[in-house]
């Protein structure tokens, strides 16, 4: 995910957060501006790319706040510091507050019913974020949206890149000429929804285009850089030479890779 992907999650997030404006109960006088808080719920603000993502979502409220000098937002950003119980405090101090829309980056993505009845009940719509709820939560309530990338898709483009340089140069991936790709898979956070559909399309996508492949190591980086660069160091001292190609669940993993 580079910093251009970052900003498009922005931008949308923040387009989701004005289709919901109008739903907003916050009070408006003729002579005063509009307020609207927002109250943003993050799993870990360390994490390099929800950071990015919040910054840039900053960058958009101000850009918005300028095109429209009717409105004031409020944003406060929560940092659950990845406890579940923690995230739910949160939302409950801006559910009583009486936030007008609530952006939540989930910690348990089997969690977000809680979240969303306690939300639903109180009429505040809630856009979740990078972090896809169970898609029959989703569908709790029509004040629920989600946006965030195409796993799916990733892998895929991931596996095209596989393909177009071993038909580029095949000895340069196929170091050992046995028509066999061997591979070391980093993978995002467990139990994440882009980490388990990117490590698994990304094989069948593969498997699609006819390239055999061989697993020789494969552990969980947690999206970040300098895990991914341990990891990495490991297995060059595990599987010297065995492994012609590195299969990164992320951009800042592949980093560190």
């Amino acid at each position: 995910m580079g910093s251009k992907k970052e900003l498009q999650a922005a931008i949308a997030v923040l387009g989701l957060c004005m289709l919901v404006f109008g739903c907003t109960k916050t009070a408006e006088s003729e002579n005063s501006k509009k307020q609207v808080k927002i109250g943003v719920a993050v799993y870990n603000e360390e994490d390099v790319y929800v950071s990015k993502i919040c910054g840039y979502l900053e960058d958009e409220i101000f850009q918005y706040e300028k095109d429209h000098p009717g409105v004031e937002i409020r944003k406060k950003i929560a940092d659950a510091r990845g406890s579940q119980q923690e995230q739910n405090d949160q939302i409950d101090q801006f559910i009583s507050l009486d936030y007008d829309l609530l952006l939540v980056n989930i910690v348990d993505r089997t969690n977000a019913a809680v979240i969303i009845d306690k939300a639903t009940q109180a009429d505040i719509p809630v856009v979740f974020f990078n972090r896809e709820p169970v898609r029959e939560d989703i569908f709790r309530s029509d004040q629920i949206y989600y946006e965030g990338s195409d796993a799916k898709q990733s892998a895929i483009l991931q596996a095209d890149v596989i393909a177009d340089a071993l038909e580029k140069d095949r000895s340069k991936i196929d170091r050992n000429g046995d028509s066999v790709i061997q591979f070391a898979m980093l993978e995002g956070e467990s139990g994440h929804q882009d980490t388990l559909i990117r490590s698994e399309w990304v094989l069948k996508e593969l498997e699609n285009k006819k390239i055999p492949t061989q697993q020789i190591a494969g552990s969980t980086g947690n999206w970040e850089k300098n895990q991914a660069n341990v990891i990495v160091r490991q297995w060059m001292k595990e599987y010297p030479n065995q492994i012609e190609v590195i299969i990164s669940n992320n951009d800042d993993m592949a980093l560190g890779a």
